[in-house]
């Protein structure tokens, strides 16, 4: 979940999926997305997609505290090694003899937008399915067409105000009529709990708005080390003995991959052609999510799945004009390929 002004989680000023967003100096004028960028939208919708499934496998028995400290932790020294190798450096700590405002960003982006966000996720996977998680990630896009609009000012035009409202009825139905009369099941908490790490990546995406102008790689740095640093406590309490091998494989695919890599792939894609054509990673992700739950879990996909995962869609499509956009010229490309060939 990037997002910023060389990207748009951690330069555009849209927000993009999955992901987690990051701020950047103002990038050159978006060229036309080649083979590269299509590989790395495709890699920030997979990858991101596949993070539930690994989820799944990380809380077998590993604690949500211990999922989110530590790929965090690794995410962090993925991108610290990606930003020192490519001639950027940490952001200073000071600034007018106190602490800089960048860095003020940074611990609130990496609170509500990571460690907040990855310890809720991993504690609703012990009650739904990962294909559920991941559908209610593509509400994230739409959550922060509202909250722009209240703290960024970011006009919520009739259209936009009808995605939202076409979004929330896709949550709507998720949680579905029969578990909305028991309020208190473990369903409807796990499924709040997702809509609360939702609302905590839409809130960082809007934060990375109102950031200081700073380099993409030494923001994204500067958050992924306060999430992890805030997210240690907890960890520190947890049990770790109980920990497995294959958890600690999947948290470790947690921070290099969907954490760490696709941090990287958003920041250079929205650098290179912008934030619109990177938002289409927000139809792919759920639908990675949902293959993968089906094909490594058996998790079944139920019609208020694929009917609430539908209202979200379009509620996407009317929020983020870009990405309607964006997401037509996919098709017609795909349409057109045959007789390209």
């Amino acid at each position: 979940m990037l997002n910023g002004r060389t990207q748009t989680p951690p330069s555009g000023r849209r927000s993009s999926r999955v992901a987690p967003p990051v701020t950047a100096a103002a990038p050159a004028a978006p060229r036309r997305p080649g083979r590269t960028e299509w590989l790395m939208m495709l890699g920030v919708a997979i990858i991101g997609g596949s993070s539930f499934a690994a989820i799944r496998i990380a809380v077998e028995t590993a604690p949500a505290p211990i999922v989110s400290a530590g790929r965090l932790w690794i995410a962090f020294a993925f991108m610290l090694v990606y930003t020192l190798r490519t001639g950027r450096t940490m952001m200073p700590l000071r600034s007018g003899g106190g602490l800089s405002p960048a860095w003020g960003y940074a611990l609130a982006v990496g609170l509500i937008g990571y460690a907040m966000p990855h310890m809720l996720i991993p504690v609703a996977q012990q009650t739904v399915s990962s294909l559920l998680a991941g559908i209610y990630m593509a509400f994230m896009p739409i959550a922060t067409v509202l909250l722009a609009a209240a703290f960024a000012d970011e006009p919520l035009t009739p259209r936009k105000s009808l995605g939202f409202v076409g979004g929330t009825a896709g949550v709507l139905i998720l949680i579905g009529p029969q578990a909305l009369s028991n309020l208190l099941s473990a369903d409807v908490r796990a499924q709040l709990l997702l809509l609360v790490a939702v609302t905590g990546y839409a809130v960082a995406s809007v934060l990375m708005r109102r950031a200081p102008e700073v380099p993409a790689r030494s923001f994204a740095t500067g958050f992924l080390l306060s999430g992890a640093l805030l997210a240690t406590p907890l960890a520190l309490a947890s049990d770790w003995q109980s920990v497995s091998l294959s958890s600690w494989a999947a948290i470790a695919y947690l921070g290099i991959f969907p954490t760490g890599l696709t941090a990287i792939f958003i920041i250079l894609t929205i650098k290179r052609v912008g934030a619109g054509f990177l938002s289409l990673s927000a139809y792919l992700s759920p639908v990675t999510a949902i293959l993968l739950g089906v094909a490594l879990f058996g998790e079944a996909l139920a019609m208020r799945h694929v009917l609430g995962l539908g209202a979200i869609m379009v509620g996407l499509v009317l929020a983020e004009p870009q990405s309607g956009r964006a997401l037509s010229r996919w098709l017609l490309r795909r349409r057109s390929a045959p007789a390209d060939r």
